[in-house]
């Protein structure tokens, strides 16, 4: 599987629609019109965060403002992340292993992926 980002699709999003096409690559764009080209719709997510090589992908995973990374090729949750105090407003990975998320709480937390 192959991920495709979309030009509007860059370092972190606010709220994206992640999507599956018949070539089984994953798409992650941040507007909705792409549902008439593509077989699937994944989820739609609010904060997320793709690592510099693509291959993870970090993302609001329910109301209590956790975050959970995952590999996009074998779809491997690699852990779920707590601490945020308010709705998560950004999400930016600084390398393969540790990435940043930003609130409204105004704090910036810091986390590391500890699993391969």
């Amino acid at each position: 599987m192959k991920i495709v980002l979309l030009p509007q699709a860059n370092r972190g999003f606010r709220r994206v629609h992640i999507y599956e096409n018949e070539n089984l690559e994953l798409i992650i764009s941040s507007k909705e019109e792409l549902l008439e080209s593509t077989t699937l719709t994944l989820k739609v997510l609010r904060s997320v965060g793709v690592s510099p090589n693509g291959k993870r992908v970090a993302y609001a995973s329910d109301e209590e403002n956790n975050v959970e990374v995952f590999e996009v090729k074998s779809k491997r949750v690699l852990g779920k992340f707590t601490g945020n105090k308010m709705t998560l407003t950004k999400i930016l990975f600084l390398n393969e292993k540790e990435f940043l998320v930003a609130s409204d709480a105004k704090i910036v937390n810091r986390y590391i992926i500890n699993k391969e």
